[in-house]
């Protein structure tokens, strides 16, 4: 859908598994926060703020999801492939690293800043205090107490929420149930969450490979059958119109 579509996907380019890296991050970024990184009044609209809009550290949504995390999926969802991880083994690289040094990962990362957040800082707000916990400036030069409030109704979102994420294919044996969402709310540390990224990876290729089978041939048979009548009506159409039909049936 819109909402999970990568930059080089809404601009037509040819795509590669980094498309795939920031689709994942975007789905994470709603699990984890209960709010999609983008909205918009239409779909255009939502289309060109993937390609073009900052948008804010999961930790400034859901005040458990700790700085390691939010730099992770920020670079997954970097707007620039390039700048993006190359491949979701990259990603489960990172994760290696955040568990061994969590305190100190974003600031050591070689992959610098999460561009898309413009500098905010990766530390939760605390909706206790309406105030940016981040240290003496909050994102954008703001003092401390003067940063957007956040409210428990938002930060609570996640945990409140208890649903089976199901993902269905038009194939009936086709289903992918991932974890639910208070399962990956509760993963906290980097061991954690990257035995969750596994876990739902593995399920995605197992669907996949069900899926290019006998079931996916005759649909792609019947949607050519399909098109291939709806040229030949339009055609006809056409011919009509032309009057080239009449002219036919007339000889």
């Amino acid at each position: 859908t819109p909402h999970y579509m990568s930059p080089e996907q809404v601009s037509g380019k040819v795509l590669d598994q980094r498309s795939d890296v920031y689709s994942f991050g975007a789905t994470l970024y709603y699990l984890l926060t209960g709010q999609r990184h983008v909205e918009g009044s239409n779909i255009m609209d939502i289309l060109e703020q993937q390609r073009s809009k900052e948008i804010l550290p999961p930790s400034h949504l859901q005040r458990d999801i700790p700085a390691w995390l939010s730099y992770i999926i920020g670079k997954m969802m970097e707007i620039k492939a390039d700048d993006r991880y190359q491949t979701m083994q990259e990603v489960l690289d990172d994760l290696d690293v955040a568990e061994a040094d969590p305190e100190h990962f974003v600031r050591n990362n070689p992959r610098g800043q999460v561009k898309r957040y413009a500098g905010a800082d990766l530390a939760p707000y605390a909706p206790e205090t309406d105030s940016y916990t981040g240290g003496e400036e909050a994102p954008d030069g703001w003092p401390s107490s003067q940063a957007p409030a956040v409210s428990e109704r938002s930060t609570n979102r996640v945990s409140r929420r208890s649903k089976r994420v199901v993902v269905t294919s038009d194939s009936s044996d086709t289903v992918i149930t991932l974890p639910e969402v208070t399962e990956i709310d509760q993963a906290t540390t980097p061991a954690q969450m990257s035995a969750m990224l596994r876990e739902i990876s593995a399920r995605l290729e197992k669907t996949e490979k069900r899926m290019v089978g006998p079931g996916l041939l005759v649909l792609i048979v019947l949607l050519s059958v399909l098109i291939v009548m709806l040229a030949i009506a339009g055609g006809l159409l056409l011919a009509q119109r032309e009057g080239y039909l009449q002219q036919f049936l007339g000889w």
